[in-house]
This record gives C-alpha cells, sequence and structure tokens, in this order.
C-alpha cells in the first residue's frame, strides 16, 4: 500500500510539474547577510549578489558576496545550488536548494599561539522564500537560510592531539534579507 501510494503522489507531483511551472524566469537580487559565526571567526554581516533561473519546478540559485571585518580579513562567498521551486507567478514561491560553495580568505589569524586557517563551506543546504509585497510583478522581498560547515585549525605540523584540542567545528547558519528584480517580464507560463 505504501509503495502504491508513493508512485500516486510521484504522479500526481509530475503532472503538476509539467502543467503549472513558470518557464524561464530569471531574477536577481541583492541581499543583506548575517549569520552565527563563531568568536574565532568573528565576522557576523556580509552583502550578496544573487542571480536565481528557474524552468518548470527546476531552479539554479548562483550567490557571490563579501564578508568583511573577520579575523582572518575579508571573506568572498561564491555558492551554486540547485533544486526545487514553486511558481514564481505567485504572490508567494519557496525553493528549496542544494549545492557547493563557501569562503575563502588567503589570510591567518593568529591564537592560543597557532596559527590559524579558515575552512568554510563544501556541501551547503539553502531554504528561501520570494514575496511580491507590492502589486509590481518583477519586485520580489525574500528571506534565505543557508546551512554548511565550518572549520578553524592550526596551520602546520603539530602533534594531533593538539591539533584536535585546538579545532574548532561546527555548523554554520546565515540569514539573508534580499531585494530581487525579476529580469524577464511578468508572467511568463507554458
Amino acid at each position: 500500500m505504501k509503495k502504491q501510494l508513493a508512485v500516486i503522489l510521484f504522479l500526481i507531483n509530475s503532472i503538476g510539474f509539467l502543467k503549472s511551472q513558470t518557464k524561464n524566469q530569471h531574477i536577481i537580487g541583492l541581499n543583506i547577510e548575517t549569520s552565527n559565526m563563531p568568536r574565532i571567526i568573528n565576522a557576523r554581516l556580509g552583502a550578496n549578489l544573487t542571480y536565481i533561473y528557474a524552468y518548470k519546478r527546476f531552479c539554479i540559485r548562483a550567490e557571490g558576496g563579501i564578508l568583511p571585518g573577520s579575523n582572518f580579513g575579508t571573506f568572498l562567498k561564491t555558492c551554486l545550488n540547485f533544486g526545487y521551486t514553486s511558481d514564481l507567478n505567485k504572490p508567494i514561491s519557496v525553493h528549496l536548494l542544494g549545492g557547493i560553495g563557501g569562503f575563502t580568505s588567503d589570510e591567518t589569524y593568529s591564537h592560543n599561539g597557532f596559527e590559524y586557517s579558515p575552512l568554510i563551506g563544501g556541501l551547503n543546504a539553502d531554504a528561501g522564500i520570494l514575496v511580491r509585497p507590492f502589486h509590481n510583478e518583477r519586485v520580489y522581498m525574500g528571506l534565505d537560510l543557508m546551512t554548511t560547515r565550518y572549520e578553524v585549525s592550526p596551520n602546520g605540523y603539530i602533534e594531533m592531539n593538539l591539533r584536535e584540542g585546538n579545532t574548532y567545528r561546527g555548523l554554520l547558519f546565515l540569514f539573508n534579507f534580499s531585494v530581487n528584480y525579476k529580469l524577464n517580464g511578468s508572467k511568463q507560463t507554458k
């Protein structure tokens, strides 16, 4: 019975996928980002440019930005995520994405007698919502939550127990508030 229900749900979703979604949507945006960065990194606020391409229920989201003022100088952020989006022609749409990316910096940080380097990113997950608060069908406000991992560890050769005892690891949660603009006009459907 469970297999039959799963097949029926898959078929219903497939029909909706073919019939109800928008076609070739291009959206650019500017967002302000805050996060739960730990004290060893010491950066909380950044800015990003985003580009969203959506075809039917498939969505690609590219993001590039900066995170200034950390212990490691200015971080550069690059992410490429892909996944599901609901209909962008509706007043409210959601997206669920996964992909790769993170933050990079060439600087090191001295702390407790060690030189540290950060590794922030790799695989990430992104969930967001776009809302059209005005009657303009091209302007969207957005909220996004992205999660990825971080590791800040000492550089050079040191004993394994010292390295592990002085390494910081965890999950980052990045919250974005964005203003977005649809490039290709309003209500393009199949």
